[in-house]
């Protein structure tokens, strides 16, 4: 189930540190087919190193906070977790829509 447009504007605006990393997340896996890899830890906290916290501080971004953000889109069925490798992988709950 994709994430709803409340809630994501919601985490963009006033989320945590993972909430507002996975609104990205989100909105990237919405952009690409099913079955996609999700990028590793360190390719995540390189397209956000900075990120704003729910008080309006800004702070590195770390693994634990990508982790937390993926863990937050597996819960919402957006990512699924390969058992057999671990890797996370875009689902299909949904269709791929075109970003232009």
């Amino acid at each position: 189930m994709p994430l709803r447009d409340n809630d994501r504007h919601r985490w963009h605006t006033a989320g945590n540190k993972s909430q507002r990393i996975a609104a990205h997340l989100d909105e990237w896996a919405a952009s690409k087919p099913p079955g996609t890899l999700v990028p590793a830890e360190d390719v995540i906290i390189a397209w956000h190193p900075n990120v704003l916290g729910r008080h309006g501080e800004l702070s590195r971004t770390t693994r634990y906070v990508v982790r937390r953000a993926v863990q937050l889109l597996e819960v919402r069925a957006i990512l699924h977790r390969d058992r057999d490798n671990g890797h996370y992988y875009v689902s299909a709950t949904r269709p791929a829509i075109e970003v232009r």
